[in-house]
């Protein structure tokens, strides 16, 4: 019995393989070849999209931590806020907290994330989640510490430097997704002010940086206020920052905002803006202060309050 392929006689026992091939061959077409599968855990930036949604539905398992976790920090420059946030961030942050990643890789995205901080970043998604990297690094250190003390006191000062410079407010968009550099900032500090070898004087830095972004001429529509509050809360917490001069330091942070919104045209609404800003952390430190019924907290809450009075 024959049958016809393309108009060529082929057999109908054993050689089906081979009049297809000659069909192809005949018509100058290529016979077409599998494409070598992604190694998703090594290279997640070359995977299809269904697959990295289905690998992080998974929870991101790799046996090989360190490498995948400094592929997916690679990601973590990218536009697209599903490969950067949703793969890149999700994944690191992931496998981070599995305490599966080695020293000397912990050791290269601190260097790695550190030098981002700085790097050009015209669409504002680079440097916020390289901050939002040493975040997760951060974390790591807390639960099991990696750094040393003069390690630790530079991630302090390079989380200090950064807040204290942010001059980028944007925070979501519709089509970049997240940027949020303020509050990624805050998400770091935090971290650090939970690791109970933070001193009074790191401490203390990390609070008046918080205080250099309370306030800002931009309008924080994000939730900015709340994470900065949530980060100083943290720092009245830490058992080393019983000596902080709280009235003091929040007294010096509203002394800088117009009590009263007088100006006209630009300045008028960089004043209005600035108010806004502050009332709105200020009413968040005091809320959380009252309703934790945590004495550490209740000299950053009467503060707050006497502030918000003044308003």
């Amino acid at each position: 019995m024959i049958g016809v392929v393309s108009g060529m006689p082929k057999r109908a026992h054993g050689g089906r393989t081979f009049a297809l091939a000659a069909a192809f061959a005949c018509a100058n077409v290529a016979v077409p070849v599998a494409a070598e599968p992604v190694d998703i855990v090594s290279s997640p930036g070359s995977a299809d999209r269904a697959d990295l949604a289905a690998w992080r539905e998974e929870g991101f398992p790799t046996p090989t931590p360190d490498q995948t976790v400094l592929a997916l920090a690679d990601m973590m420059t990218a536009d697209d806020p599903f490969l950067r946030d949703d793969i890149g961030f999700a994944g690191l942050s992931a496998i981070l907290r599995r305490d599966a990643v080695d020293r000397a890789t912990l050791m290269m995205l601190v260097d790695t994330f550190t030098e981002r901080l700085s790097a050009p970043d015209e669409r504002g998604v680079v440097r916020p989640f390289a901050v939002l990297g040493l975040a997760e690094v951060a974390r790591v250190d807390r639960i099991s510490t990696f750094l040393d003390d003069a390690e630790f006191d530079g991630l302090v000062t390079t989380s200090v430097g950064f807040l204290e410079g942010v001059e980028d407010y944007r925070g979501y968009d519709a089509e970049l997704g997240w940027r949020h550099s303020v509050a990624h900032s805050a998400d770091l500090i935090l971290q650090l002010a939970l690791n109970p070898r933070t001193s009074a004087d790191q401490l203390e830095r990390m609070a008046d940086a918080i205080a250099s972004q309370v306030s800002p001429a931009e309008p924080y529509v994000h939730g900015e206020p709340r994470r900065l509050a949530r980060a100083l809360l943290y720092i009245a917490r830490h058992d080393n920052a019983a000596g902080l001069d709280w009235p003091e330091m929040l007294d010096q942070m509203t002394s800088k905002v117009p009590r009263h919104a007088d100006a006209r045209g630009e300045a008028l609404l960089d004043q209005l803006a600035r108010q806004h800003n502050l009332r709105a952390f200020l009413l968040e430190v005091y809320a959380v202060a009252v309703s934790s019924q945590d004495q550490r907290l209740e000299p950053l809450g009467n503060a707050a309050l006497e502030q918000l009075a003044k308003l």
